[in-house]
């Protein structure tokens, strides 16, 4: 019973900080692991590419 509460606690606190506790007693974090800024940086470029490519497609349609 102990290690329940012990487990709960942890997990509270674990969220807290942004990461989590898998059922295996493994940890994993969201958004705190290392490169998550360059990560987020790709996604903005690929996202800004993507905008691009759209605008063209429509600007080569004609109705921009």
């Amino acid at each position: 019973m102990e290690d329940i509460e012990k487990l709960r606690k942890a997990v509270e606190e674990g969220n807290r900080k942004g990461e989590g506790r898998r059922l295996d007693g493994g940890t994993w974090s969201v958004g705190k692991e290392e490169g998550s800024e360059e990560r987020t940086k790709k996604l903005e470029k690929r996202k800004g590419a993507q905008r691009g490519i759209h605008e063209n497609k429509k600007r080569m349609q004609g109705s921009v």
